[in-house]
């Protein structure tokens, strides 16, 4: 994962994130060039269609060419691994006790036994053997496939420019402009594949992106328009909402808002199979209280609005009483949980309680309904300002400003 990280950062307009919460900066960063649309493709098979020579040689060539880029004149590469934090981890040979050094060659031998030679297992009584794939949950599987993925796109990049021209964001985010004025920005996370644009031919940008990225990197990348009947992109994938990775993205205009959409709802936030929790009789509400705190704080890298707290507690709440655990239990969970949760913002937390209390009189119903009762509760307790609101502000007699409050943008 180091040596991806460093390469990602050579590799000029590289767009894959090692780390979900890495996604969190890019989905922020749509508002600062208006972003409109976005949607999601998906790389098919990628585990099956990548060869493990391919990867050892991708491994070989990024290595020489990141030593050239780098300048790296030591005749021998180490890595420095931290026994406790992956983000102190560094190429070089560290002196500290808590690191764990390994040379390069002992590296690409470990990956090159885990690819090629480590391939048998026992089961139902015969040997199976894994001949043209990587391993499904092999320890280096996933990181192959990311450095298949930076690789091809450094060899291929030149293609990219029939998106537009590259240029970079504030953030250092890529983008493409073409001289129609369209914006296209690209963000991977493992095969998962976002693309949000902007400007005329918009929603021509996921069947642009999906031929290019199958070109250069040799897989099939598929939108989901694509199916078993029908092999053409229909402009439908390109929207103002986007479903993905756990999450609710929503672009209203050149804003958006993002919250958290458990995967067991659906975009009406009805059940899309079974209930995902477990009966109320095994579940207490200590057990429901750790669950609602431990999804809504592994997503709070991605909520920046006052809203979209209390929306991502709501869909949290709204799978409790699907699954029929009672409403008082499901409550005060979700309200512990929030608690915890805005503990580590400047939000009031005693009218996001109340926020709670209020919307469990509605539920279970529908998305749009939650939205809309989200406005007209926000336009009674919240302050306001223009399009902006705050759940609280410094007393003062001038016209607000930014120090006053940490102000949220309505963007429905």
């Amino acid at each position: 994962t180091c040596f991806l990280r460093l390469l990602s950062k050579e590799v000029t307009g590289c767009f894959l994130h090692l780390s979900i919460q890495d996604v969190a900066g890019w989905l922020d960063d749509l508002n600062s060039w208006g972003c409109t649309v976005i949607g999601e493709a998906d790389c098919k098979d990628q585990f099956n269609r990548i060869l493990p020579r391919d990867v050892l040689q991708h491994l070989d060539d990024a290595t020489q060419w990141l030593r050239n880029e780098r300048q790296w004149r030591a005749t021998q590469m180490f890595w420095s691994i931290h026994k406790y934090d992956k983000c102190l981890d560094r190429c070089g040979k560290a002196n500290a006790y808590n690191f764990d050094v390994i040379s390069h060659e002992e590296l690409t031998g470990l990956i090159r036994f885990c690819l090629q030679e480590d391939r048998f297992c026992v089961a139902v009584g015969q040997c199976w053997s894994r001949a043209f794939a990587l391993p499904m949950g092999g320890p280096f599987s996933a990181q192959a496939a990311d450095l298949h993925s930076i690789w091809k796109f450094h060899l291929n990049k030149q293609r990219f420019y029939e998106l537009g021209e590259l240029s970079f964001t504030a953030r250092g985010f890529p983008i493409w402009k073409n001289p129609n004025g369209r914006i296209v920005s690209l963000a991977q996370f493992r095969d998962n594949i976002l693309v949000a644009a902007v400007g005329v031919g918009a929603t021509w940008a996921m069947a642009d992106v999906c031929r290019l990225l199958a070109t250069a990197w040799s897989l099939r990348v598929l939108c989901p328009c694509i199916t078993d009947t029908n092999q053409d992109c229909l402009r439908q994938c390109m929207g103002s909402t986007l479903y993905a990775l756990g999450l609710a993205a929503s672009r209203h205009g050149s804003c958006g808002t993002v919250c958290v959409h458990p995967s067991a709802l659906d975009a009406s936030w009805n059940l899309k199979h079974g209930a995902p929790l477990q009966s109320a009789w095994a579940v207490n509400e200590t057990s429901l209280t750790n669950l609602f705190t431990g999804v809504l704080m592994n997503y709070r890298r991605f909520l920046s609005s006052w809203g979209d707290y209390l929306l991502s507690a709501s869909a949290w709440l709204q799978v409790s009483l699907l699954c029929e655990h009672p409403k008082g239990v499901a409550v005060r969970a979700c309200q512990h949980a929030l608690h915890r949760l805005l503990s580590h913002t400047p939000h009031d937390v005693s009218l996001s309680k109340r926020w709670v209390t209020c919307i469990a009189h509605h539920m279970p119903c529908s998305d749009s309904h939650v939205r809309s009762c989200l406005r007209q509760w926000l336009q009674k307790y919240a302050v306001w300002h223009g399009k902006r609101y705050a759940s609280w502000h410094i007393p003062h007699e001038d016209s607000h400003t930014d120090w006053c409050a940490d102000w949220s943008i309505w963007a429905e």
